[in-house]
């Protein structure tokens, strides 16, 4: 234990003497959980801008398009019959969404049949998009409806009933559909890992001596203890990080999980321990602390996209599968997720194990690589001649 508290000690005196190292570890974590909780802090998307395509001009299409103005989700920022003036604005970004209903489309109604009205959502904004299309379509649903019966009840004739089906759903978990438990919950501990990523090989990168860190790693006893110690700070600071965050989330904006927060806080620290293990690995490999900065950006900085969080895995390509599989974000990410839905804890320990994999392989490796690098180097055969010519 020596070892560890000497290369601890050293490493805190290192950070209180430079203000860059230090402010990296605390106003940088400080800032980034301020910047992402302000994003975030409104939680459900409201008054999304839409369009509507009225190509009807009926009562019913003018009534449609009152109900999209009344949601608290939509707001009509364009009703035009022009479908081509419509899609560029989508491809502009000015809407999110578009509803286009057909000529004839009251008409359809008083003849007892429905309408085929389309939605077109942007995909660029694939959540917003979704959210809009659920709003108009719940707009819909409860215009067309009523119309729909009204036609039916003052036909001379009796006409062949068309009801619509009924559709209950039930949203587990986020039923206001928020981003800020959903997105917060994802983003925030993905760019803690990336500063304990970044920190750790900057630790170690301060060691490079020609290349090598042979210099520090003879002076210590204990490799692997050693190592845990000089990335001891980096972990700890952002593990204390990620707790202010969870008591930001849990405790201040009331978003609990249904499993256990301190099961979710030990997935976050050991995640941290991983990342700063693979990038002690990178430093050992690289011997250069800019290659090792551009391979951390790789792996850390495409952990969020690769988690099957944002988008997902399934039907993508077996490359895009296996880099998300030997990333560590991934797999704390499905620990949290599982503690959050409340899930028993049992799941955890798969997850937790391939965390704890990564700690042993790569740290391992890592100071397999320091021990090769401390052995005594032979001279060149060119330089034992000459100092024998040169000996009295």
């Amino acid at each position: 234990m020596r070892s560890f508290w000497r290369a601890w000690v050293a490493e805190w005196r290192h950070l209180l003497r430079s203000p860059a190292d230090l402010a990296l570890l605390t106003l940088f974590p400080l800032a980034t959980i301020a910047i992402v909780a302000s994003i975030f802090v409104g939680g459900v998307a409201r008054q999304l801008p839409v369009a509507v395509i009225d190509q009807d001009g009926s009562a019913f299409s003018r009534g449609l398009a009152s109900a999209l103005a009344a949601s608290p989700t939509l707001k009509v920022a364009i009703t035009t019959p022009d479908a081509a003036a419509v899609l560029k604005a989508l491809r502009g970004g000015r809407v999110v969404a578009a509803l286009q209903i057909p000529p004839g489309a009251a008409q359809g109604l008083a003849r007892a049949q429905s309408p085929v009205l389309t939605v077109y959502y942007n995909a660029s904004f694939l959540s917003v998009g979704k959210l809009a299309e659920s709003a108009i379509e719940g707009a819909v649903t409860a215009t067309a409806t009523p119309a729909l019966l009204a036609h039916e009840l003052n036909a001379v004739l009796p006409a062949v009933r068309r009801t619509l089906p009924t559709v209950q759903t039930s949203v587990l978990f986020n039923p206001q559909a928020s981003f800020e438990g959903y997105l917060e919950a994802m983003v925030q501990p993905a760019v803690l890992h990336l500063v304990v990523a970044c920190a750790t090989v900057m630790a170690l990168g301060r060691e490079l001596r020609r290349g090598s860190l042979r210099g520090w790693a003879r002076r210590q006893r204990n490799l692997p203890m050693a190592l845990a110690g000089k990335m001891g700070p980096a972990v700890l600071l952002m593990g204390f990080w990620g707790a202010v965050w969870l008591i930001w989330l849990t405790g201040v904006r009331d978003w609990r999980p249904q499993g256990s927060i301190a099961l979710a806080w030990l997935g976050q620290v050991m995640l941290f321990m991983a990342t700063a293990a693979i990038s002690a690995l990178l430093v050992a490999g690289a011997k250069r602390v800019g290659t090792a900065l551009s391979l951390t950006a790789i792996y850390a900085g495409s952990a969020l996209a690769f988690s099957g969080g944002t988008l997902p895995l399934n039907g993508a390509s077996w490359l895009a599968v296996g880099w998300s599989a030997v990333l560590p974000y991934p797999h704390y990410l499905a620990l949290a997720m599982d503690q959050a839905l409340g899930s028993p804890p049992a799941l955890a320990l798969r997850p937790g194990a391939v965390l704890l994999g990564y700690v042993l392989i790569a740290g391992g490796v890592a100071c397999a690589l320091m021990a090769l690098a401390r052995r005594p180097q032979p001279r060149p055969a060119s330089d034992t001649h000459e100092a024998a010519h040169a000996a009295p």
